[in-house]
Formats: C-alpha cells, structure tokens, sequence
C-alpha cells in the first residue's frame, strides 16, 4: 500500500454512490503503512541527520500527514453510505452490503440494532392501539447477508435528496451524485450539490457553503 493507492480509493469512494469494495484487512493495511513511515523516520532521527537526512524527514512527516487526511475522507465517506444502509436495513429494506471493510461490519451491526431498538421504541409509544405492534427487530442471518445495498434502493425507489449550494476552492473533477446525476466541481464554480455528497467535501474544505448564485 502506497499513498497513490489510497488516492485512487479516496476518488473511485467520492464519485460512487455505493461502497466500493476494500479488503476486510484495509484499516489495518493502513494502520501498518503509518507505523513504517513512522519507524523510518525515527531510525533516521537516530542517526547522524545531514541534509539529505532532514529533507527525507520532512518528505515522511508530510506523507503521514497525508495519508492521515486521506484516510479520514475515505472513512467519513464510506460512514455516510454505511448509515444509509443500516437505515434501510433497520427498517426492513435492505440487507448487510457484502462490501463492507472489516471493522465496518461491527459498526453496521451496531447501526442496526441501535436504530431497531429506537424504532420500536418510538413506534410502540405512539401506537393507539394494543395491538397494533410495529415491526419486530429483522433476524440476525438477514442482517448477515451480503447483498449489495443498491439493489435494495432501487426497490424502494426514487429517495428525496436535499441539497446545498457551495463554491469549489480547489479542483474536484466529477462527482457522481446520490440523486443519479454527475456534477462536475470546477474550482470557482457555485452548484448545488446534494448534502450526502457535499458534507465530505466541505469537511474536507475543497468546497464552502455559499449563498452566491452562479
């Protein structure tokens, strides 16, 4: 694993509407690429620091800063899409995607469970009628299978989107929207872009909300 290789799953996770696959060991592949860089900098402090030594410090200190931000992006990206599921999944709709990383298996179980306990929960208090129960929580084995959640979006049909005007403070490219449409993000230009696509983006502080009209 390189920081090239995580660039590439940092775009293709940005311009998909559904998680892309990741191997179950990724967070710990990444987890490992850090620690290297970071003994590779400590063996070098170690020794007798010249000039070269201490640009190649420097070069390591960025990378690790880099690869730290682009990690997060990927995570919050895929957090947002994960939720979704779960969402579905809690309300009978969908199942576990099959492209979930490792560690994201335990917290789409959580998702689910937390989010089937609170809609029973709320349901149940405002039934008016003793016998009017909503549904139960969805047996352990549906969560389980791997199904891709597209296919269960697509049954559900057409979802409402809501969105934000932002201008783009750096180059994006194409961006793949949750409501079927393609946006092109130009450094400059003001669009209205759904929110699950523009919050990564503004935390990233590529794009700012904005009231201006293009």
């Amino acid at each position: 694993m390189n920081l090239e290789d995580l660039r590439e799953i940092q775009i293709e996770e940005r311009t998909r509407s559904d998680l892309q696959p990741l191997l179950d060991s990724f967070y710990t592949d990444v987890s490992k690429y850090i620690q290297d860089l970071r003994v590779e900098r400590e063996n070098i402090l170690e020794g007798s620091v010249d000039a070269v030594d201490a640009k190649t410090v420097r070069r390591i200190e960025d990378e690790i800063k880099t690869v730290g931000e682009v990690i997060e992006a990927i995570y919050d990206r895929r957090v947002g899409k994960i939720l979704k599921g779960a969402s579905l999944t809690a309300a009978g709709l969908g199942k576990r995607d099959g492209s979930l990383a490792g560690v994201e298996v335990e917290l789409f179980r959580n998702l689910v469970e937390l989010l089937q306990k609170n809609r029973i929960k709320i349901l149940e208090q405002i039934s008016s009628e003793k016998g009017d129960k909503p549904q139960r929580e969805i047996e352990t084995n549906q969560i389980n299978e791997e199904v891709p959640l597209q296919e269960n979006i697509d049954q559900k049909g057409e979802e409402e989107t809501s969105n934000i005007t932002i201008k783009v403070m750096q180059e994006v490219g194409e961006v793949y929207g949750v409501d079927g449409n393609t946006y092109d993000l130009r450094e400059g230009k003001i669009i209205s872009l759904p929110k699950e696509n523009a919050q990564p983006l503004i935390k990233a502080k590529v794009v700012q909300v904005t009231d201006e009209v293009e």
